[in-house]
């Protein structure tokens, strides 16, 4: 049997005969009136639009308590005197089942009105129950109670006006009334109270604020078994989190909504879930499931009569198609949502003006674009919708653009930006404001399109150096922020017992979403989805301990203040339609336009294919894509150290194997081998640093740091399997099962001798060397790594795209008794690590890759250990030759701690002597490896 709320359980016999009797009901379809006795149940159907009265008589002094219980309408309550005043309203933020309660002080004896309306004119039938008690003089409790339940009341009534000034002082409100529901410790009164918090900080924009309060309000109901008040905050859950990005939860919490009122069979609550579940699956392009999802939706809406929702449902579709360019499909739901709205007078949507203004925008009809787009501005504003509002804001910005009115385009876009940077700072977890960022990337590049469009027409106002800056504002913004929070560590202001706090919870988040391939899914989704609301509240509360402040990224001042005569930025930003590079030295700023994204990334992925490969047979490719990237600046970047900043597939090329610019040479149009071709590989006559973002070589360097007392640790060749000779007698009696069962990694045999030869150019005070059965996850934390300039890993690092927080270094599997062990160090423990590094080399298979987020770059366990505190890496991007890097590393480490050379020129001379020897000249075998961060 369905486990509904124990209020609507206890209604069904009453559901029954009401619905065989209902034409009994049909002579009150606006208005009626009857008596209600003290200790006597009401039991009624109502629909949207009626109202019903109930006369009682009071002697003054005493208190009422009146219990409605609401099973499939949401009502309101108002207490009336004799002059037909409401002396007291009721109307929590509670839906349409559960329990409204009015506590009634009695000021003077008279006979009074209980009026009972319903929340939406056009509710769709259900039933409540009114029972009530006399109490001869309230006592503490009750007058708290009716306190508690007047400004409950209030706050959703500020909430529901609409305004952003209505809905702050709702928050107010609703403050005070939990601290009273507290003191009563009424778990249900203060579950809807947190509901009401949260969705008001929806309607704010304040989407990380949302998430808590709506898990305070899970708990709370979990607790008191009430599986609607479950349902609503899985589908409100889910609201926030496809905005935030994690797109994954917000779908599981939709799930976890549907399957609740299923068993409830609640029309309007399967409507609401499945258009939510749409809307997240068209967010990571499932557009075939997103429609399925939301014409579902519209068959629930319809058969619940719940009309403003049939339209929203048709708002999401329309979105779909627009994104499709199926512009007639789009046109016709927004006519049949419009008939909708008609209908119910609902004509104020913001919504459908601003899918009315896309249409025509993307139709050509720049005209009503403008009109529909200005209309959904006022609404959005009106109703303190900041998200709504830089959405419009935005595409106002492009109907601007279109017909050449650049300068109001820069107004509005600028203005959307203030509110997209104000929305992602107040997104608590670093984590999911890194996701956020990614939802808003598109924000940064039509305003980079923009700018580039003015510098175009006007070259003297240098709209150009704008646009880099606004290219740093979209990038690797979550990196930074770490960097930042690392800082306000340093400064004693975040307690450690707060910090330990976090990481355990980090821990727990880690062992959850490890756990996402296997096992129950639900069970899975339930506990990542329990440990992120904990993670949500353990960052907001290092977030106001800590007082940390919004960012800003650099300006082109600041960024050549950074660069010395010798250095180059190079800047790429790949648009739709076209690309730019920027250049950027100590005295000198250019810009250049480049082909589209899509010709560029399609012509990377071929050389990244060619080059990642032993077999090297496609110079001629390698030099046709040189020629886009680098012979704009072909005359200023000779003999330069450069810094590159790439983004989308160029963050998978290594440039060390580009051909350095010439333009007095053509291109030979056959050629296919490296042997006697005219061109230098860039390596050649250019150190390389690669960076996710040009501000974020300031913060490396920003800060004080601890000087390590020693100078290299090296963990090498672990053990990975039972049959490595270096065992022993396995304990086999041993069931434990490793985080590492089922995965079979090769023993690297050339990592053994890389770490000996490193390890013999350094006095043995000044290293620590674990090797084998040594080199263990807990190895690497008792190492105490601050003290160590240097650390390096000579292991296999596995690279999660799906959750970039499991990407791994695989150290021993097997302790030195024969255990299996957990070999893992995750990219999430390495944030524990507190490095003072000034390099840290992973010598392993595809260490720079990851999961790519737009405008974060690849987060990798690159990411995690500038987290930590490094100040420099370097990684490779494809599959290593281990006999080869065991070389290329010697090689490096002689020049960098022998011969005492920067880390860039280090690198760039051990790869040319790779290079050189015959048996290694393809780019497969040296150019893997790039360096990240600081070359000093």
């Amino acid at each position: 049997m369905s486990k509904l709320p124990k209020a609507a359980l206890s209604l069904f016999n009453g559901l029954i005969i009401l619905f065989l009797f209902s034409p009994l009901f049909s002579v009150h379809a606006q208005t009626d009136s009857q008596k209600i006795l003290s200790d006597h149940t009401v039991l009624r159907i109502m629909k949207g639009g009626e109202k019903h009265l109930y006369t009682f008589q009071a002697d003054a002094g005493k208190c009422l308590r009146f219990v409605i219980e609401q099973t499939g309408i949401d009502v309101k309550i108002a207490v009336k005197n004799p002059q037909d005043i409401a002396i007291k309203k009721v109307d929590r933020p509670s839906g349409s089942f559960g329990r409204e309660t009015v506590t009634f002080i009695v000021p003077q004896t008279a006979a009074y009105t209980l009026e009972i309306t319903t929340w939406e004119s056009t509710a769709e039938s259900g039933i409540y129950q009114i029972f009530y008690t006399e109490i001869d003089a309230p006592n503490e409790a009750d007058l708290k109670r009716h306190q508690a339940e007047n400004l409950t009341s209030e706050g959703e009534a500020l909430r529901d006006l609409g305004s952003a000034e209505g809905k702050n002082k709702a928050l107010v409100k609703f403050a005070e009334a939990l601290e009273v529901w507290r003191e009563l410790e009424d778990f249900y009164e203060q579950a809807v109270v947190y509901y009401g918090i949260g969705f008001t900080y929806q309607n704010l924009g304040k989407y990380s604020d949302a998430a808590i309060y709506y898990s305070r309000s899970m708990k709370l109901f979990s607790a008191v078994n009430n599986e609607f008040g479950q349902a609503v905050i899985h589908g409100a859950l889910g609201s926030v989190q496809y905005v935030l990005g994690e797109f994954e939860l917000s779908i599981y919490n939709y799930q976890k909504a549907i399957e609740i009122y299923e068993k409830m069979k609640w029309a309007r609550g399967l409507g609401l879930a499945y258009s939510g579940l749409g809307v997240a699956y068209s967010l990571i392009d499932k557009d075939a499931e997103a429609i399925a999802a939301l014409t579902y939706s519209l068959q629930w809406r319809k058969k619940a009569n719940h009309k403003i929702g049939l339209a929203r449902a048709r708002f999401s579709l329309t979105r779909i198609y627009l994104e499709q360019k199926s512009y007639k499909k789009a046109e016709a739901e927004l006519i049949q949502a419009e008939k909708t709205l008609t209908e119910i007078n609902k004509t104020d949507e913001a919504e459908f003006f601003y899918f009315l203004g896309r249409l025509a925008l993307e139709t050509g009809d720049y005209e009503k674009a403008a009109e529909s787009l200005e209309t959904a501005l006022v609404i959005s504003q009106k109703t303190g919708d900041p998200l709504g509002t830089a959405n419009v804001l935005f595409e106002q910005s492009r109907v601007n653009l279109k017909t050449k009115k650049l300068d109001t385009a820069q107004e509005k876009i600028r203005t959307a930006l203030e509110i997209i940077e104000e929305l992602r700072f107040s997104t608590a977890d670093i984590r999911v404001r890194m996701k956020f960022s990614t939802t808003l990337q598109s924000f940064y590049q039509h305003y980079i399109l923009l700018l580039m469009e003015m510098h175009r027409r006007d070259a003297s106002k240098n709209y150009d150096r704008k646009a880099l800056e606004i290219s740093e504002k979209a990038r690797a913004r979550g990196l930074i922020d770490r960097l930042e929070r690392r800082r306000i560590i340093q400064t004693n202001k975040i307690t450690p017992a707060l910090l330990e706090r976090e990481q355990n919870l980090r821990d727990k988040l880690t062992a959850a979403l490890a756990l996402r391939n296997t096992g129950n899914s639900k069970e899975k989704n339930a506990e990542i989805q329990k440990v992120s609301n904990e993670f949500l509240e353990i960052e907001s509360e290092i977030n106001r301990s800590g007082k940390a402040i919004s960012l800003s990224t650099l300006s082109v001042d600041e960024i050549q203040q950074n660069l010395d005569d010798d250095t180059i930025l190079l800047e790429y930003a790949l648009l739709e339609k076209e690309s730019f590079l920027w250049f950027v030295s100590k005295n000198e700023f250019k810009s250049f336009q480049l082909p589209s994204a899509e010709k560029t990334e399609k012509m990377a992925r071929e050389v990244y294919a060619c080059i990642s490969k032993p077999n090297f047979s496609c110079p001629a490719k390698i030099a046709e894509f040189s020629q886009i990237l680098l012979s704009p600046v072909a005359q200023d970047i000779k003999n330069k150290r450069l810094i590159i900043v790439k983004e989308g597939f160029l963050q998978y090329i290594s440039f060390a194997a580009l051909f350095s610019p010439n333009p007095t040479l053509k291109t030979p149009k056959n050629k296919s081998t490296v042997a006697g071709y005219s061109n230098q590989f860039l390596i050649e006559t250019n150190e390389i640093i690669t960076l996710p973002s040009a501000s974020l070589l300031s913060f490396l360097r920003r800060g004080t740091r601890a000087n390590p007392r020693k100078t290299l640790a090296v963990f090498a060749d672990p053990v990975y399997s039972e049959d490595d000779a270096r065992i022993g007698k396995i304990k086999r009696e041993n069931t434990f099962v490793s985080e590492n069962s089922g995965v079979k990694l090769p023993r690297l045999f050339a990592s053994h001798f890389e770490a000996q030869r490193i390890s013999a150019l350094l006095d043995e005070p000044d290293l620590l060397k674990k090797s084998g059965l040594q080199a263990s996850r807990q190895a690497v934390f008792d190492a105490n790594l601050q003290n160590f300039r240097i650390i390096h890993f000579a292991v296999h690092a596995l690279v999660d795209d799906r959750q970039p927080e499991l990407s791994s270094i695989a150290l021993s599997f097997y302790d030195q008794e024969g255990v299996k062990i957990n070999g893992f160090l995750r990219a999430n423990e390495i944030l524990s690590l507190n490095l003072n590094a000034d390099l840290v080399v992973l010598s392993a298979c595809q260490s720079g890759l990851g999961k790519q987020l737009k405008g974060e770059g690849i987060v990798s366990l690159a990411h995690s250990f500038f987290s930590a505190g490094a100040k420099s890496l370097i990684v490779s991007l494809w599959d290593v030759d281990d006999k080869v890097t065991a070389e290329l590393m010697t090689r490096f480490y002689h020049k960098y701690l022998v011969e005492n050379k920067k880390i860039s020129t280090a690198l760039q001379e051990a790869q040319i002597e790779i290079m050189r020897d015959k048996r290694w000249n393809s780019p497969y075998y040296w150019s893997a490896f790039t360096l990240q961060g600081d070359w000093h």
